[in-house]
C-alpha cells in the first residue's frame, strides 16, 4: 500500500513541474537572448567627462561598457565577463582603479584621466572589480624603471634611504651616511665624496653605543635630518641634524614614540615651509600613526639639542575609511602638494609596497601594484637569500637635460635592496609625473 500510494504522488509532482516550467522555457531563453539583454551596456568609444570605457580585448576591441563614478564590486555590475578587460579609455575628471579580485581585493592598478590604454599588459584579463573615482592631479606617477639595477657597490649594502639637496644625493646605510654628487653615476662606487659614520655621530653628541641604525633621511634648508634607532639596546629613537654638504653633526632631538616602542624608520620635512618634521615607527595601525613635530629653527641654528616638539598623531585609512595596518615602515617623503608617499617592506596587514596618502586627512590616494599597472612597484626576482625590501624615498625632478648619469627621467625615486647574507644589491626606481592636459590646477601647471 505504501509503495502504491507513493507512485501517484511522484507522478503528480512531475506533471506539476512540467506545467510550471512551460512558460519559462521560451525561444528567447533557448537562444540566450535574455542573458544577452541583461549583459547589454551602453558603450561610448570616446568617454566624456566623468566616464570610463572598458573593452574586452586589447586595442579597444570586443564588447565594451562605459562606466561613471561609482563602485563596481563584481563583473556583473560592469556587464562584461569576469577577468576579461584588456583595454580602456579614461575621460577627463576621473581615474579608474582596477582590482584583481571581486570586492576590491587583491592587487590594484590605477589609470589616470584623459588617457587611453590600448594594452593593459599584466593586468589584461585580470579584473574582477572596478572603482571610478574623481581624479586627483597630485598622484598620477608612472613607473619608468630602475637605475642602478641590481647593483652592488660601496653604498648598496644595508642601504636604508636617500635624500638630495639639489646638488648631491645623500644615501644612508645602517651605520653610515654618504654624499654622492648628482653629476656622478650612482653605479660608480668611486663617486662617494663624503661619509659620516654612526660612531662619529654618537661621539659628537655623547650618545650611548646602543644607537646603531640610521633610517631614511630628508634634507631641508642646509640640514640633513636622519632618524637614529637603538632598538636592541632599548633606546628611544632620535633625529640628528647634519649640516650639508660636509655632514658635520649639529644637534639631535628626541621624537615621540608609543610607550615600549623604539622604532623611527624615516623622517620627512614639510617642503612648503619647513615648519614640521614627520616620522613614523615600525608599524602604522588604528592607534599608531604618522607623528608630527614642530621644528624650532632658531634653536637648531644655534646648535642646541631638543629642536623638535611633538604635536600630532595622524592616523591613516584606506579608500573606504577603514584603518590600515602597515608593518615595517621603511621610507617617507612629503611633497609640496600635501601628498605623503610611504614604503613598507613586510607582508601581512594591508600588504607591503608603495602608497600615496593625503597627509591632511590621512586617506589613501593610490597604491602601487606589484608588477601591476602603470603605478608599479616592481619586485625583482634577482638572486637573493632573503628577498627584496622597499627602503627610502626621495623627490627630485630629473629630465634628460638634468645631466644626472643613468637616470633620464623621473621625479619620485624609491630605493629597494635585494637582501643577501653577504652583501646587498640596490635598485633605484624612478617615477615620472603625468599632468592631465585638461587640468589647470596650480600643481599641474608647475609640473
Amino acid at each position: 500500500m505504501f509503495t502504491a500510494r507513493s507512485i501517484p504522488v511522484r507522478s503528480s509532482v512531475r506533471r506539476s513541474r512540467i506545467v510550471l516550467a512551460l512558460p519559462v522555457v521560451t525561444l528567447a531563453t533557448l537562444l540566450g537572448l535574455e542573458a544577452r539583454a541583461e549583459a547589454a551596456c551602453a558603450c561610448t568609444p570616446t568617454p566624456g567627462s566623468g566616464q570610463v570605457t572598458v573593452w574586452q580585448h586589447a586595442e579597444f576591441t570586443g564588447e565594451c561598457c562605459t562606466l561613471t563614478v561609482g563602485d563596481y564590486a563584481d563583473s556583473a555590475s560592469f556587464k562584461l565577463s569576469n577577468d576579461s578587460i584588456s583595454s580602456l579609455k579614461v575621460g577627463p575628471g576621473v581615474r579608474a582603479v582596477l582590482y584583481e579580485h571581486g570586492g576590491f581585493a587583491g592587487r590594484e592598478a590605477t589609470y589616470e584621466a584623459s588617457q587611453g590604454y590600448a594594452h593593459l599588459h599584466e593586468v589584461s584579463d585580470e579584473t574582477s572589480s572596478i572603482r571610478i573615482v574623481a581624479s586627483d592631479p597630485r598622484v598620477p606617477y608612472y613607473y619608468e624603471g630602475n637605475y642602478p639595477y641590481d647593483d652592488e657597490n660601496e653604498w648598496s649594502n644595508q642601504a636604508q634611504g636617500l635624500a638630495n639637496d639639489g646638488v648631491n644625493w645623500y644615501v644612508t646605510q645602517t651605520g653610515r651616511v654618504s654624499r654622492i654628487p648628482l653629476t656622478c653615476d650612482l653605479a660608480d662606487a668611486s663617486c662617494i665624496h663624503e661619509t659620516r659614520s654612526i660612531a662619529e655621530v654618537r661621539a659628537a653628541f655623547g650618545l650611548p653605543g646602543g644607537y646603531d641604525h640610521f633610517g631614511d633621511p630628508d634634507h631641508h634648508a642646509g640640514y640633513l635630518f636622519v632618524p637614529v634607532e637603538g632598538i636592541a639596546a632599548g633606546l628611544p629613537p632620535i633625529v640628528v641634524a647634519l649640516s650639508t654638504p660636509d655632514l658635520a653633526p649639529v644637534a639631535f632631538a628626541s621624537v615621540y614614540v608609543t610607550p615600549g616602542a623604539y622604532n623611527s624608520a624615516w623622517v620627512t620635512v614639510d617642503p612648503r615651509d619647513g615648519s614640521h618634521l614627520y616620522q613614523a615607527g615600525g608599524t602604522l595601525d588604528a592607534t599608531r600613526g604618522v607623528r608630527s613635530h614642530r621644528i624650532d629653527w632658531s634653536r637648531l641654528q644655534l646648535g642646541l639639542d631638543g629642536f623638535l616638539t611633538y604635536e600630532d598623531n595622524i592616523l591613516l585609512e584606506d579608500h573606504d575609511g577603514d584603518p590600515l595596518t602597515l608593518y615595517t615602515q621603511q621610507g617617507g617623503e612629503l611633497l609640496t602638494n600635501g601628498v605623503l608617499f610611504l614604503t613598507n617592506s613586510k607582508p601581512g596587514g594591508s600588504g607591503a609596497g608603495l602608497r600615496a596618502f593625503d597627509l591632511e586627512t590621512g586617506t589613501l590616494l593610490a597604491r602601487a601594484g606589484s608588477n601591476y599597472g602603470p603605478f608599479d612597484f616592481e619586485l625583482n626576482d634577482a638572486d637573493s637569500s632573503l628577498g627584496d625590501e622597499a627602503e627610502g624615498i626621495d623627490f627630485l625632478g630629473i629630465s634628460p637635460a638634468s645631466g644626472v648619469p643613468g637616470i633620464p627621467e623621473g621625479a619620485l625615486h624609491v630605493l629597494m635592496v635585494n637582501v643577501d647574507i653577504d652583501r646587498d644589491n640596490a635598485f633605484l626606481k624612478h617615477y615620472s609625473y603625468f599632468c592631465d592636459p585638461t587640468d589647470d590646477t596650480p600643481y599641474c601647471a608647475q609640473h
